[in-house]
């Protein structure tokens, strides 16, 4: 499990991480919409570099957000599109955490 930074400046790495991997979780901020829009930029990527392997798109921080008001739309359409599981999760309640 490699943990990869979001940085756009350390984007031109993330292919070397990728190779060999059978599948890949992405993981958003619930709190910031940027990382959840980012989702796509994310999955074409790892895809471009290992192939179709499954993703799992995860929602962190859901703790911090009012979940009636959060609009899932776009996050689910991402995972669609990609055949990706989508997960709301919180480290700080141990939602969907195990």
């Amino acid at each position: 499990i490699w943990d990869i930074l979001g940085q756009k400046e350390y984007s031109r790495l993330h292919p070397v991480y990728y190779q060999g991997a059978e599948g890949g979780l992405v993981v958003s901020d619930a709190t910031r919409p940027a990382t959840i829009k980012s989702l796509e930029e994310w999955a074409v990527g790892f895809q471009k570099t290992v192939g179709n392997v499954p993703l799992v798109f995860l929602i962190n921080k859901v703790d911090l957000v009012d979940r009636d008001a959060f609009d899932l739309t776009e996050a689910q359409a991402i995972a669609d599109k990609y055949n990706a599981r989508l997960y709301f999760t919180s480290a700080k309640t141990g939602e969907n955490v195990e």
